[in-house]
């Protein structure tokens, strides 16, 4: 496990989950265009959600208990912060 400080492991991982999330909301908000999800986009966006559930899975099945307790560390106490 990194550093109990920086907790580089798991902002790494996080980093790594950033992807799928991003396309999730950018399909979200696509989906939101006409200021409701009908049920087929529900549906939809329920399966463009199971590769993120995929990807949690892999990336705590992959790692070691001290890097999956400093990944969760990082989601729940991390922020976002833009780079300008």
């Amino acid at each position: 496990m990194a550093d109990d400080n920086t907790h580089e492991d798991g902002l790494a991982l996080a980093n790594e989950l950033f992807g799928g999330v991003q396309g999730l909301a950018r399909a979200i908000i696509k989906a939101l265009t006409d200021g409701t999800i009908s049920t087929r986009e529900a549906i939809l966006l329920g399966m463009r959600g199971l590769p993120l559930v995929n990807q949690v899975i892999d990336l705590f099945d992959g790692t070691d208990p001290e890097t999956r307790q400093d990944l969760l560390y990082v989601l729940e106490h991390g922020h976002w912060e833009l780079d300008a």
